[in-house]
């Protein structure tokens, strides 16, 4: 959920949405360097295809503890996100 990791800055004030795939990527990229920085990688993931009451966009990953993994690209996450959810600003 981007919202719990994104700064107060960049989430919707009162209702906690993160509608900017900017933000999204900027999270996921965050997510993806400490999973790194674990010696572990992201090697899967997906867009949830439901979102939230209020339009929020939930991303599952699949980390496996291994640094010789091939990574996940997760803007490839952000596309889908976008495809499936249009460019999340309303």
């Amino acid at each position: 959920k981007p919202q719990f990791e994104a700064g107060k800055h960049e989430v919707d004030k009162g209702k906690g949405v993160i509608r900017d795939p900017e933000v999204w990527n900027d999270v996921l990229n965050k997510v993806q360097m400490s999973v790194r920085g674990n010696k572990a990688a992201i090697i899967e993931g997906m867009v949830s295809p439901i979102t939230g009451a209020e339009g929020n966009v939930e991303f599952f990953i699949h980390v496996v503890k291994s640094s010789d993994c091939q990574q996940l690209e997760v803007s490839s996450l952000i596309q889908e996100a976008i495809g499936l959810h249009g460019d999340g600003k309303k």
